[in-house]
């Protein structure tokens, strides 16, 4: 899968509720590397803190994969100006 088509992806799996997440996954693999359901030891956890902790998770995904969008397109602009420089 190339680079554009993983970052789409990224993005789709982010749009998608949690429990419609929880039954897409197969294992942790299509989960992004971790399991999306909190371990049965973190049941007894606040719902509030659950909450936030959700909300943080959620958030820094979403900036995570705006990170990568811009990169992409500054190594794309990028690219024909190194071709320049060492054509020079």
């Amino acid at each position: 899968m190339n680079i554009d088509g993983r970052r789409k992806a990224k993005m789709a799996q982010n749009d998608q509720p949690v429990p419609e997440r929880d039954e897409n996954c197969k294992g942790e693999e299509d989960c992004g590397g971790a399991p999306v359901s909190p371990p049965e030891e973190c049941q007894d956890v606040p719902a509030s803190t659950n909450l936030r902790a959700a909300d943080l998770v959620l958030s820094h995904g979403a900036r995570a994969i705006e990170i990568e969008d811009v990169e992409a397109r500054v190594s794309e602009l990028e690219r024909p100006a190194e071709e320049v420089k060492n054509n020079w």
